[in-house]
């Protein structure tokens, strides 16, 4: 009971045959897209993050040594200021002491 396949039926076989290939084709770009990006991208990705990081911190690190150093220089400077103005008052108070003695 073999019947003569028609012209129409042929494509129709090849095309469907065809598409399916091309749809096995293109999941099997799909998955090796996909395995590329998670071997090769994902851990670059990873490794890029973990760099910015360690920058990161070592600037707030920078700006906290630099924040720390100028503070210290501020309180240096403002003990620098009330060690002179000591030291004025007390030349002044020797100066009057002078003074008063020469009178």
């Amino acid at each position: 009971m073999c019947s003569k396949l028609r012209e129409k039926d042929v494509i129709a076989m090849t095309v469907g045959i065809l598409g399916t290939e091309v749809n096995f084709g293109t999941a099997v770009l799909g998955v090796a897209l996909a395995a590329g990006f998670v071997l090769i991208v994902w851990p670059l990705a990873v490794r890029c993050r973990r760099r910015a990081k360690r920058v990161q911190a070592a600037r707030l690190t920078f700006v906290g040594d630099v924040m720390r150093a100028m503070n210290e220089h501020d309180e240096y400077l403002s003990a620098r200021t009330t060690t002179s103005r000591q030291e004025l008052a007390y030349v002044a108070s020797m100066l009057d002491r002078g003074s008063s003695t020469q009178q």
